[in-house]
């Protein structure tokens, strides 16, 4: 037969990070077999053919490649983490692969596809609206994760004494993973309050909750904006430090366009509480891209 070498992936395509259960299994599970069939031996795969995805952010699973293929027998992955802070970082302890793990999880956890298309997914329609209701609970629990990880990484940030590049990596996407989830909490939030104040039009009290998400002091919208931009910042000079400047434009694009759009949103919002004054009238909800009326849980009653 032919000579063969196996080709396992990092799991990092359209991810914001990598997808760390299925790649550490995929990759340990193929040069196990490959070996057993007497392959050549093997080369591990990362696809940034979103344009968008960090190599920086895949070397877990590159260095599990790398630790499968080089010893025969069974591999333990347990083993592997132990040891992963100081054979890659020089840091004495287990937090940086915590935090890996922590981030690695969050695209199973959410299981609501890739998570760079959902990143950018426009917030203001219908299906962004049921999905954010849908995993509501998974959404807290992807927040808590991310700011775990950014956490351990804040803390822990000077034992690394190698390979220092890809912890700025690691911190960009748990703030990219704890953006995405507010933004969903913000989005179901909005929905449910301004689908309240429309049914109470005569409730000055319930339209006046709606002037969180414009104005000049707390302004949910525009923070939306805010974060974006102190990502893209983060997110170019990450690129920049692993590629050429190339492309980059394209995904900044992105970033400007998902910008305007929120600040957008809060300029029609304060339109239209300034109507809302004179006329006791809202635009409807699905006209200002908040979706369908929710479904009110209905409560259990003691018999």
């Amino acid at each position: 037969g032919l000579d063969q070498f196996v080709c396992p992936g990092a799991r990092n395509r359209n991810q914001i990070f990598p997808d760390i259960e299925g790649a550490s299994k995929n990759i340990a599970n193929f040069v196990r077999d490959g070996q057993q069939a007497g392959a050549l031996g093997m080369m591990n795969t990362a696809w940034d053919d979103d344009g968008e995805s960090l190599f920086e952010s895949a070397w877990y699973p590159i260095t599990l490649g790398a630790a499968a293929s080089w010893q025969e027998g069974s591999f333990y992955l347990q083993r592997f983490d132990r040891d992963f802070d100081w054979a890659f970082f020089r840091a004495g302890g287990d937090q940086f692969v915590k935090a890996t793990h922590a981030l690695g999880g969050i695209p199973a956890l959410l299981n609501a596809g890739t998570t760079d298309e959902l990143f950018w997914r426009d917030p203001f329609t219908t299906q962004f609206q049921n999905q954010a209701r849908n995993i509501s609970e998974r959404t807290s629990s992807t927040r808590l994760l991310a700011e775990r990880a950014l956490e351990m990484l804040i803390q822990n940030d000077k034992l690394a004494r190698r390979n220092r590049a890809t912890l700025s990596a690691l911190r960009l996407a748990a703030q990219r993973y704890d953006h995405l989830g507010r933004r969903m909490e913000v989005m179901q939030k909005f929905s449910d309050q301004y689908w309240d104040a429309y049914l109470n039009l005569g409730d000055r009290a319930k339209a006046r909750k709606l002037r969180y998400y414009t104005g000049a002091i707390y302004n949910n919208l525009r923070e939306m904006a805010e974060e974006l931009s102190i990502l893209k910042e983060a997110y170019r000079e990450q690129w920049l430090a692993e590629n050429r400047p190339y492309w980059l434009d394209s995904v900044s694009a992105r970033y400007d366009q998902m910008i305007s759009l929120w600040l957008t949103k809060s300029r029609a919002m304060d339109e239209a509480l300034r109507k809302y004054e004179t006329t006791s009238t809202l635009p409807s909800p699905e006209e200002f891209g908040l979706g369908t009326r929710p479904v009110v849980p209905v409560q259990n009653r003691e018999r």
